[in-house]
């Protein structure tokens, strides 16, 4: 009997959790680990005329601290979403507000 795609999806989202729970076990101890995120839905933008629909290749988000991007990407070795077909993960750095 195939199993439907809500089972397959169940199925991959209990693998990817599990994954995503063993790599934040091992990436020093959890602590570059500020925020797991979560997955991001669809976007609106927002302008002083009004609201349109708008797209983005953004699938999820996590606060990580380390050192420097580098030191960052070194963590990120092994990670899950790189067993993923085209998986990648993009670092930016949250800058601090001028003036503060």
């Amino acid at each position: 009997m195939q199993s439907s795609s809500a089972e397959r999806g169940v199925a991959a989202t209990h693998w990817h959790d599990a994954t995503l729970h063993e790599f934040r076990d091992r990436t020093v101890d959890g602590k570059s680990i500020v925020d797991m995120g979560a997955p991001l839905g669809t976007s609106l933008r927002v302008t002083n005329t009004g609201l349109s629909p708008t797209k983005n290749d953004l699938g999820g988000y996590s606060i990580l601290q380390a050192e420097s991007k580098e030191a960052l990407a070194a963590e990120l070795k092994g990670h899950p979403h790189f067993t993923m077909p085209e998986g990648f993960i993009e670092i930016v750095e949250i800058m601090p507000v001028p003036g503060t």
